[in-house]
């Protein structure tokens, strides 16, 4: 198969149905400007310095006893005095943070979720590659996360934000009201955080101007029952949807009524509504990745081949699957089928790093790729995969009919997708 990942360059970021970068750099600031109190000198060499027992410590070690506060702990603290903003602006973590990736801190002070999430945290998701929740699976890997889950300040992938069920949202009203009813298997003293979503447009494709307004989330995945109960059929319905399609996965940056109906059911029900799959859009930010040698981040890059190869696979299946109706046949996709399109989904929501060089050992000692737990996929690496694949005649007509005819395409970011 012809590769995309020939050229290296990207288009600048136009939409993406997460939360907006340009609504919390214009709404929501940091407190990192200049400011003047009243005792700005109070440390181990001011005279007043023995009114603050913290503060009296040598400034290396009150800076270690900072790193293991929380963001919102430390937000509060730089109101303190001179001395405890300078020590925090001091401390390697927040600089890091602050330089590279300040819309996260705004992100989690701007929804609340800031008490939730160490500084130590938001710093080694933000020097990790990997996305955690691929790697504690049940089929550990190393898939290169582009974003960050704000419910415990996590990085993750493409997939997962779609398709991981420890990631669910539900609503807080939802939660409430089902607490309320009667004989209700809901614990009630169980503390989790939640977010105040930021209101804005979470849809995967731009042309969908409708707005969400500001609504409190938390993951389904945090809400436990009692222990002498179970949870019943409605509490369970409404925290964790409908099981039918549990075995339906699904690509985050395509449209729902585009995808081809692999339900094991005969009657395909949807497995979410559009309100369910904004909300899951709500809860995440790109997250970008700094490499060791600190000099550059990396957003990660989607493949247009592996897109487009979907995107023929799921348009051959739904052609398959309306001659199968019009002939009286059963249009329910067997197993293969189904492992095939998820498969597919899966692959073309992998993200690569275009930092490094490939290692050509590393390429012959994995083979596949991408499978040893802490290692990353290079855009070289791919390359060779591709390489290695041959398109279809009848794939080649669909591209060609699509426009997709002239120069090799370029890497895709999720922003322009399509």
């Amino acid at each position: 198969m012809s590769c995309s990942c020939c050229s290296a360059e990207t288009q600048s970021c136009l939409f993406e149905p997460f939360i907006d970068q340009f609504t919390l750099w214009n709404r929501y600031r940091l407190d990192n400007g200049p400011k003047r109190f009243k005792q700005p000198a109070i440390g181990p060499q001011s005279d007043n310095w023995k009114s603050s027992r913290l503060q009296s410590l040598p400034v290396e070690l009150y800076q270690a006893c900072l790193s293991y506060l929380d963001l919102a702990t430390l937000t509060a603290m730089r109101r303190v005095s001179q001395y405890t903003r300078h020590a925090i602006d001091s401390l390697y973590q927040y600089q890091e943070l602050y330089e590279h990736a300040p819309q996260a801190l705004r992100a989690c002070l701007s929804t609340g979720v800031a008490p939730h999430i160490p500084l130590r945290r938001l710093h080694h998701s933000l020097t990790s590659v990997e996305c955690y929740y691929c790697r504690f699976s049940d089929d550990p890997q190393c898939a290169f996360g582009s974003y960050l889950s704000l419910y415990e300040g996590q990085r993750c992938c493409l997939f997962c934000l779609r398709n991981n069920p420890q990631l669910k949202p539900v609503e807080l009203m939802t939660l409430i009201t089902l607490r309320c009813q009667k004989n209700s298997s809901l614990r009630s003293t169980t503390s989790f955080p939640i977010i105040a979503t930021i209101p804005g447009p979470y849809f995967p494709l731009p042309n969908k101007p409708l707005r969400y307004p500001r609504m409190s989330l938390l993951r389904a995945y945090s809400i436990t029952s009692n222990p002498e109960q179970t949870l019943n059929e409605k509490e369970r319905l409404a925290l964790f949807g409908n099981s039918r399609t549990a075995a339906t996965n699904h690509h985050p940056l395509i449209a729902p009524s585009e995808e081809s109906d692999i339900s094991p059911a005969a009657n395909y029900v949807a497995p979410e509504t559009m309100k369910q799959i904004a909300q899951l859009y709500m809860s995440a930010i790109s997250f970008p990745y700094l490499p060791s040698t600190k000099t550059v981040t990396d957003y990660g890059v989607l493949c247009a081949d592996c897109c487009l190869h979907m995107r023929y696979e799921e348009h051959r299946w739904r052609e398959e699957q309306r001659n199968r109706r019009m002939n009286g046949h059963d249009p329910t996709a067997s197993l293969r089928t189904r492992e095939r399109i998820n498969g597919l989904r899966k692959k073309a929501c992998r993200m690569y790093t275009v930092t490094k060089e490939a290692n050509t050992d590393d390429i012959n000692r994995r083979n596949e790729g991408w499978k040893a737990v802490g290692e990353e996929m290079t855009i070289q690496e791919h390359k060779l995969v591709h390489a290695k694949e041959k398109i279809s005649k009848s794939e080649g007509e669909w591209r060609a009919s699509k426009n997709k005819q002239g120069p090799p395409l370029p890497l895709l970011r999720h922003e322009n997708f399509g």
